[in-house]
């Protein structure tokens, strides 16, 4: 579990997060730059609350595991295998979310760079234009983007479910 909960944690510290102010709650997103412009850049942020809720989920399992108790507790107890297995759970049912999170994001930012020659016309002033072969290549560093992170999430719920797998089978 100490190995899942530092990938979150390298994952956190690799993609530019910050607090966003414009969204419901204010947010931990990764702030994804969709197009750079000589004006500017479009971004889309991709909220992280999930990975976050896992991280707690493990650091819960992980404590459990090791000494008998939660984080927030001060006495170690008896601690059951379904308790243990229900943090891991919630980890791996939160990192699965954050990944079809990702999934709609990047079918969204695609769709956004593939229509922004049109889209920039609704803007006035009208933002400038992207060729063709930017617009192809800001596609594709999308969709390795998103990709990515979905690759190194399911690396991660992979690992917890063969956790779970092991505790389930005490």
């Amino acid at each position: 579990m100490d190995l899942a909960q530092s990938r979150i944690q390298d994952i956190l510290t690799i993609y530019p997060t910050y607090t966003s102010k414009t969204l419901e709650r204010n947010p931990t997103v990764i702030k994804y730059n969709m197009i750079t412009l000589k004006t500017g850049s479009w971004v889309e942020p991709i909220l992280i609350e999930n990975m976050k809720d896992a991280l707690i989920h493990i650091a819960n399992a992980s404590s459990l595991a090791g000494k008998g108790k939660l984080p927030s507790e001060t006495q170690s107890r008896a601690v059951t295998s379904s308790e243990l297995a229900n943090e891991v759970r919630a980890a791996v049912s939160d990192l699965k979310s954050q990944s079809a999170l990702v999934s709609e994001k990047e079918t969204k930012i695609v769709a956004w760079i593939a229509n922004y020659n049109e889209y920039r016309l609704t803007i006035q002033p009208p933002a400038e234009s992207i060729t063709p072969e930017y617009q192809k290549q800001s596609i594709e560093d999308a969709t390795q983007f998103c990709e990515g992170l979905n690759s190194e999430l399911a690396i991660i719920t992979s690992q917890l479910e063969n956790t779970l797998a092991i505790i389930e089978s005490e």
